[in-house]
């Protein structure tokens, strides 16, 4: 699906700064899309979001500074909002 669209995908560890800027050299841009949620019914198991939370804090600092070294001048971080409907009184 990749290819037909004219991209090369490439293989490497979230979490090797290194692979990732070799990966990111001659790119205008990159964004980290990188998730790993658990599933619904692990949300509130608190160990379920270790995953999570390496991707977002090692793996982010790992995809920023890959970038940075590798000379791209645009980041685009993913993030995420959960909004509930108001409930006014209830």
């Amino acid at each position: 699906m990749l290819t037909g669209q004219g991209a090369t995908p490439e293989s490497v560890s979230l979490f090797d700064s290194s692979a990732l800027a070799s990966a990111f050299v001659g790119h205008d841009a990159v964004i980290n899309l990188a998730t790993a949620m658990p599933s619904t019914l692990g949300f509130v198991i608190r160990r379920a979001w270790r995953a999570t939370e390496r991707v977002r804090t090692e793996g982010s600092a790992a995809v920023a500074e890959a970038a940075h070294a590798a000379g791209v001048e645009r980041l685009a971080q993913e993030s995420v909002a959960i909004l509930y409907r108001d409930q006014g009184a209830r």
